[in-house]
C-alpha cells in the first residue's frame, strides 16, 4: 500500500501536489499471497475520511532478482509517494531505503540494517522467546514448526542454538493444498508431537487451523494491520503538517520517518511503537489455545519487562494445571454422538422435551459423570448424516470424524472404536470399554410335532421297555402256570388251574404300568416278587417321564445350525452383512485372514445388498430375515437381553477399545482420560455398565446349559431294568424251589398210600 498526500514545500506557502497511486498489496516473483482484494477493505471510504489518497500499485515481477529490483525502484521513483505499507518484500526495501521513503512492512523483515523500514510484525527473535516460554510453561519437550518460508527456518535454528527444546519442521509450499496439509499433519501424529507453532502466510494458516471461524478471525487480523499502518502514518502526517517548517518531498519523508519511529499510536493491535531499528516493541502477545470450535484466551507475552517480572503471563486458571492449556471448566462443550442403542437413544417423548433432556443412555450417562468432574456444561446433537466415520475417496471424513475435523464438535462421545486411520485423524482419550466383534442372529424357529410326548424319552428307551412289558408278561404267567397254590390242611392234593391266563397277565401287566386296576392278581409267591419289581420299574419310569415331560414342555431346546463364525463362512444360505462407513468394515476390508476374506468378498461383491446403512436396518432384517449382522458385542449383548428370539455367536474377535474423540491436538483430551480413569478407579464405569447390560432374563439358547432339558438315554433308567431283571430271576428261582418242593411232597405222600399191591396208583398231573 502506498500512501500520498499533499506537503509544502521548502520555497513556498502554496501547497505542492504529490499525486500518486498508492498500493494496497505487491505482487512478487517470490509468490507471496495478496491478502484481500482491495474492495473488501473499502478503500476508497477510508480516503474520504483520510487526508491522505490511499490506492493500490502494482510491481511488474521477474525471475531475475535484478531485474525485480530495478522495476520496483523505476515504478516506485515514478511516483512522488508519501509512505508504502505492503507485505514484505526485499526488492521494495531496496527501492524505499534509495528514495527514502518509509516502508511500512506487514509481514516479518529479514534484512538488516533498515533505516526506512519499520516492521508491524514480532521479529523472528522474539516469536522465538515466546514459543520458548510457552514450552518451559508447560513442559513441552518437542514442538513441531509449520514454516513456508526461510524465516520459519531461521526461528528454529534461534530456538536450537538458544533453547534446549526438541524442533521438528514440516515444509509447506507457499499456497498449500488441504491434502499436503492433511500429510504433515499426518506424519506430525506418527513422531507423537501434539504441540504446534504456525509461522506461515495467512493463506497456509488458515488450511493449517481448518476452523469455521479462522477465516473471519485472520480477515479481522489483516484488518487491524492495516488500519494501524494507516493510522500511523496519518497521525505522524498530521503533526508534521501542523508545523511551519518547509520541507522537500525527500527531507519531508525523512522527518515523517522520524516522527513514526519515535512517537508511536495506540492502534488496534495494541501499542504501535518501535525502537531504532524500526522493530516493533513495547507489544503483547495473546496466547489462544484452540480446541474444537472454540477459541480460549490463557495468557499473553509481553516484550518488554520490568525487574523481576516475567515476559509470559498465564491465566490464573492454567498456572495450576501446565499440561492443559485449554481446560473445559466453566466452559460449554458440543458433543456429537449417534443414535445406538443402548449408548444414546431418544426418549420415548423426546418431542416433548428440549436439550440434553431428550437422550438417555450408556454415553449420557458418561458425559454426564465426566462433566461433573471437570466442572463443564455440554450440549448434544446427533450426527447428520447417521455414520460414525470413515475417509471417502476424495480424502474428505464423513461422520463424526468428520464433525471433529469440520470444528463443529469438541468431542465424540459414543461407541467409536479406536483404529489406525481414526488416529491419524484425530485424537483419541483412554478406552473407557473394550469391544469385540459377534454375530447377532435370529433363533431359529422351533419345530412342532403330533408326537412330541415321546421326547423325554429315547427311541432306545421305548423299545426296552415294550420288551419289558412282553418279557414280564409271558414270565408272570408260566410262573402262575408252573407254581403251585399252598396246600390245604384239611384236604387231599389235587390238580387246580391256573389264577391268571395269558391274557390277564398281559393286562395286568400294561395297567400296572399305566397305575391302573385288574381284577386278576398273582396269587403265586414267584408271581408276586416278579409283581413287585415290575411295579417298582413302573414306578421309576413313570415318576422320569413324567417330570422329563413337564420339562420338555416348558424349556425350548433349539439346535441352531451355526454355531460359529467358520460354520456362518462356510454356507450360502444365510446372507451376512455390517454397516456401511464402520469400524467393523474396515476390519474386514483390511483383514489378511483366510475366512474373514473370504467373507468380505462375500458381502462386497457377491452379495453388496447385505451391507447396511445403519444399525437399525442390520437389527431389523436380523428379526425378519435369516441374516446375520456383524457388529460390537457390547450392542450385541444388549439386543439379546430385551429380545428373547435374537441369540449371539461366538467367539468374539478383534478387541478394540471404545474412546472419546477430540479434534487433532485438542489438549482437554488428558482432563477427559484422567477422568475416565477414575470413573474406572471409584467402579463408576462397572455400575452403568451394569445397568444396561447387567440383567438376562432369556435362556442362552446359542450355547449348552446345564439347564437344558434332553430326553432320557438307556444309561439314565437301565438301573430299573437291572431290578426287573433282578425280579424275574428270583421269581424264576423261588419258583423252581415251590415246584422241586412241591414235587418232593406230593411223592412222599403218594408213596404212603399205595399199597405194595397196586402200584403207584393214581396221581395228580402237575403239567
Amino acid at each position: 500500500m502506498i500512501l500520498s498526500g499533499r506537503c509544502p514545500v521548502y520555497m513556498s506557502t502554496t501547497p505542492y501536489s504529490m499525486h500518486s497511486n498508492p498500493v494496497l498489496y505487491i505482487s512478487s516473483s517470490s509468490g507471496l499471497i495478496p491478502w484481500r482484494n482491495i474492495s473488501d477493505y473499502n478503500m476508497s471510504s477510508w480516503s474520504d475520511l483520510l487526508p491522505l489518497t490511499v490506492e493500490a500499485l502494482p510491481i511488474a515481477t521477474s525471475k531475475s532478482p535484478y531485474a525485480h529490483i530495478e522495476n520496483s525502484l523505476q515504478t516506485i521513483g515514478s511516483k512522488n509517494l508519501l509512505a508504502i505499507v505492503g507485505l514484505y518484500e526485499e526488492a521494495v526495501r531496496l527501492a524505499t531505503e534509495e528514495l527514502h521513503i518509509p516502508y511500512l512492512a506487514l509481514t516479518p523483515v529479514t534484512s538488516k540494517p533498515r533505516d526506512y523500514t519499520l516492521e508491524l510484525l514480532p521479529t523472528l527473535d522474539q516469536i522465538g522467546a515466546a514459543v520458548y516460554d510457552l514450552a518451559n510453561a508447560y513442559d513441552w519437550s518437542k514442538v513441531s514448526v509449520f514454516y513456508d518460508d526461510d524465516r520459519g527456518v531461521k526461528i528454529m535454528e534461534k530456538l536450537m542454538t538458544n533453547y534446549t527444546l526438541t524442533i521438528r519442521g514440516w515444509r509447506l509450499p507457499d499456497v498449500a493444498s488441504e491434502r499436503e496439509v492433511k500429510k504433515c499433519l499426518v506424519e506430525m501424529r506418527k513422531v507423537l508431537v501434539e504441540q504446534s507453532v504456525v509461522l506461515c502466510n495467512l493463506h497456509n494458516t488458515r488450511r493449517i487451523l481448518d476452523q469455521p471461524s479462522a477465516d473471519s478471525d485472520l480477515k479481522k487480523l489483516e484488518h487491524a494491520l492495516l488500519s494501524d499502518a494507516i493510522t500511523l502514518v496519518t497521525s505522524s502526517y498530521s503533526k508534521l503538517t501542523s508545523t511551519s517548517t518547509s520541507h522537500t518531498p525527500k527531507t519531508f519523508r525523512e522527518e515523517l520517518n522520524r516522527i513514526m519511529r519515535q512517537n508511536g499510536v495506540v492502534g488496534a493491535t495494541g501499542q504501535l511503537s518501535f525502537d531504532s531499528q524500526g522493530k516493533r516493541s513495547n507489544f503483547t502477545l495473546n496466547i489462544t489455545a484452540i480446541g474444537g470450535a472454540e477459541y480460549n484466551t490463557i495468557g499473553e507475552w509481553v516484550s518488554r519487562v520490568e525487574i523481576f517480572d516475567t515476559r509470559l503471563r498465564l491465566n490464573a486458571q492454567n498456572n495450576g494445571n501446565r499440561s492443559t492449556p485449554f481446560p473445559l471448566k466453566g466452559r460449554v462443550a458440543k458433543v456429537v454422538m449417534i443414535e445406538e442403542r443402548p449408548f444414546t437413544m431418544l426418549k420415548r417423548d423426546h418431542i416433548s422435551r428440549k436439550g440434553n433432556d431428550r437422550f438417555q443412555g450408556f454415553a449420557v450417562d458418561l458425559i454426564d459423570e465426566i462433566a461433573r468432574m471437570l466442572d463443564f456444561e455440554y450440549e448434544i446433537y446427533l450426527v447428520h448424516d447417521g455414520n460414525f466415520g470413515s475417509k471417502k475417496s476424495n480424502g474428505e471424513w464423513n461422520g463424526m470424524i468428520g464433525e471433529l475435523l469440520a470444528g463443529n464438535a469438541t468431542m465424540s462421545v459414543a461407541p467409536l472404536s479406536i483404529n489406525s486411520d481414526r488416529e491419524e485423524a484425530v485424537d483419541f482419550t483412554k478406552p473407557f470399554m473394550t469391544r469385540y466383534i459377534s454375530v447377532l442372529m435370529r433363533l431359529p424357529r422351533r419345530e412342532t410335532s403330533y408326537f412330541e410326548f415321546l421326547n423325554p424319552l429315547s427311541p432306545i428307551v421305548w423299545i426296552c421297555t415294550m420288551c419289558s412289558f412282553v418279557v414280564v408278561s409271558i414270565v408272570l404267567y408260566m410262573l402262575e402256570r408252573i407254581g403251585t397254590a399252598p396246600a390245604r390242611a384239611d384236604g387231599p392234593l389235587q390238580q387246580r388251574a391256573p389264577q391268571i391266563t395269558i391274557r390277564e397277565a398281559f393286562w395286568f401287566i400294561f395297567g400296572s404300568l399305566l397305575q391302573g386296576n385288574t381284577d386278576s392278581s398273582p396269587s403265586t409267591i414267584p408271581g408276586r416278587i416278579l409283581t413287585s419289581a415290575w411295579w417298582f420299574f413302573a414306578l421309576i419310569l413313570i415318576s422320569s417321564y413324567t417330570a422329563n415331560l413337564a420339562a420338555f414342555l416348558t424349556v425350548k431346546k433349539i439346535n441352531t445350525p451355526i454355531k460359529s463364525v467358520t460354520d456362518l463362512a462356510q454356507q450360502n444360505k444365510i446372507k451376512y452383512g455390517t454397516v456401511k462407513s464402520s469400524g467393523v468394515m474396515s476390519f474386514f476390508k483390511n483383514t489378511k485372514i483366510e475366512h474373514f476374506a473370504k467373507m468380505w468378498a462375500q458381502m462386497s461383491e457377491i452379495e453388496p445388498d447385505s451391507m447396511v446403512d445403519n444399525t437399525s436396518v442390520g437389527f431389523m432384517q436380523v428379526k425378519e430375515q435369516d441374516y446375520a449382522f456383524f457388529w460390537d458385542t457390547t450392542v450385541n449383548k444388549y439386543h439379546t437381553i430385551v429380545d428373547c428370539d435374537l441369540m449371539e455367536i461366538g467367539p468374539p474377535f478383534d478387541p478394540k477399545g471404545f474412546g472419546i474423540g477430540v479434534p487433532p491436538g485438542a489438549t482437554y483430551r488428558e482432563e477427559l482420560s484422567m477422568a475416565i480413569l477414575k470413573l474406572s478407579d471409584r467402579g463408576r464405569l462397572h455400575e452403568l455398565e451394569t445397568r444396561y447390560w447387567g440383567n438376562r432374563n432369556c435362556p442362552d439358547l446359542s450355547k449348552p446349559s446345564s439347564d437344558e432339558t434332553s430326553e432320557l438315554q438307556i444309561e439314565n433308567v437301565a438301573g430299573v431294568f437291572f431290578i426287573l431283571v433282578g425280579g424275574i430271576i428270583i421269581a424264576a428261582v423261588v419258583c423252581l424251589g415251590e415246584y422241586v418242593g412241591h414235587a418232593l411232597l406230593r411223592a412222599s405222600k403218594l408213596q404212603e398210600t399205595k399199597g405194595p399191591e397196586n402200584g403207584y396208583g393214581t396221581g395228580e398231573a402237575f403239567l
